[in-house]
């Protein structure tokens, strides 16, 4: 998984000499992830003139596999998901991968469902700004790296419990909104209405 961040604390040094061994060691402590985690510094936007930092978390990768049915463990992505959603509420995620946004759009359904069972079933990555060197890939990028695409909207489906198919749309932050929600056993399919029970949000059905 990799994140693009900006730190307020570090950001002279990037606009400056640079990060130095000991900066890197104490963001490795900082970021609140257990996993491995290497960070290097990267230039994003149209000329390279904005500075961030590239943290790839390892052991985080092929997050949900599509057509991969997950019956256990699923509290442990969760868990993943609001250490992600703790850098999103200090305004210092800048961009997302693809691993990322299906553990934020997981955690996002756990607000409305007891998640028994998840299965991707649909998954799509729409380029909102390309930001690669003169809209080419420059020498130390491929192609498909988060800093040559950084800004994404990521839509993604889910069959949740072998009963309702969630579809969810999460921007480049990380903030997540529902798209539509239906009941896989109606011919018609069914529009959600959110309603506070028991301080959980829960899908209420009707039809469309």
């Amino acid at each position: 998984m990799e994140l693009l961040l900006q730190l307020a604390k570090y950001d002279n040094r990037i606009n400056g000499d640079g990060l130095s061994s000991n900066d890197i060691e104490q963001i490795k402590k900082e970021l609140p992830f257990e996993e491995e985690k290497e960070i290097s510094e990267k230039n994003i936007g149209p000329k390279g003139d904005v500075s961030v930092i590239l943290a790839s978390i390892l052991g985080i990768a092929n997050v949900f596999l599509l057509g991969d049915k997950i019956d256990t463990g699923i509290e442990d992505w969760i868990g993943v998901a609001k250490r992600i959603k703790h850098l999103v509420k200090k305004n210092e995620l800048v961009a997302i991968d693809r691993d990322g946004a299906a553990l934020l759009a997981l955690e996002f359904i756990h607000n409305f469902e007891k998640l028994d069972s998840i299965q991707k079933t649909s998954e799509q990555k729409i380029d909102l700004v390309h930001v690669s060197a003169s809209h080419g890939v420059a020498d130390d990028q491929k192609a498909e790296d988060l800093i040559a695409k950084p800004y994404n909207y990521y839509i993604f489906s889910f069959l949740i419990n072998d009963e309702k198919q969630y579809i969810t749309g999460v921007k480049p932050q990380g903030e997540v909104n529902l798209i539509k929600c239906f009941d896989v056993c109606s011919t018609y399919g069914t529009r959600t209405k959110t309603t506070p029970l028991h301080g959980i949000r829960q899908v209420r059905r009707s039809m469309v």
